[in-house]
Order: structure tokens, then sequence, then C-alpha cells
């Protein structure tokens, strides 16, 4: 049985606070490829791609994934996660 994607977004969260970035990213790419994903879900997981990427020296690709994000309605209990991702890679990513 697969996990739900909500559980991987929380792993992929975990591994993010835990300095373990490369398990971080591997998980949020496990949310990416399922079709069932909820808008929060991926939204976590594209979040924690971008600060996972940022942190493992990859400041141009976290900026372009935090551009390509596309947010539009962020849930409320994404703000302070966007935040987050906003303020690590900087200002210059809007």
């Amino acid at each position: 049985v697969a996990p739900e994607p909500e559980v991987l977004a929380l792993l992929a969260s975990a591994y993010y606070r835990l300095n373990d970035f490369t398990n971080c990213l591997a998980t949020t790419e496990q949310v990416a490829q399922l079709s069932e994903s909820g808008r929060v879900s991926q939204a976590t997981a594209k979040l924690l791609s971008v600060m996972a990427h940022q942190r493992l020296g990859n400041p141009e690709k976290a900026r372009a994934l935090f551009t390509a994000a596309a947010l539009p309605t962020l849930d409320s209990s994404l703000v302070s996660l966007f935040r987050e991702a906003e303020q690590l890679v900087g200002s210059d990513a809007k």
C-alpha cells in the first residue's frame, strides 16, 4: 500500500528539520508523482524542495523552483512555510 501524500509531506518535513536534505528531496519527489496528492501536500512538497535545494548549495535551482511554485491561493497552514522558504532563498526570488 502506497503512503498517503499527506504522510509523505509530513515525512519530507521531518527530513528537512533533521537536516537530511537528500531524503527530503527524494520524498518531495514521491509526493509530486502521486496524482491524488492534495493541493496542500503538493504545495508543502514544493516549498520543502525549494528549501532543501537551497541548503544543499543549489541556490539557482531553489530560486527557480520558488518562482515556479506559483502558489496563488496560499492555504493558511502554509503561510509560515512559505515565509521561511522566501527568506531562505532571498527576496530576489520573487
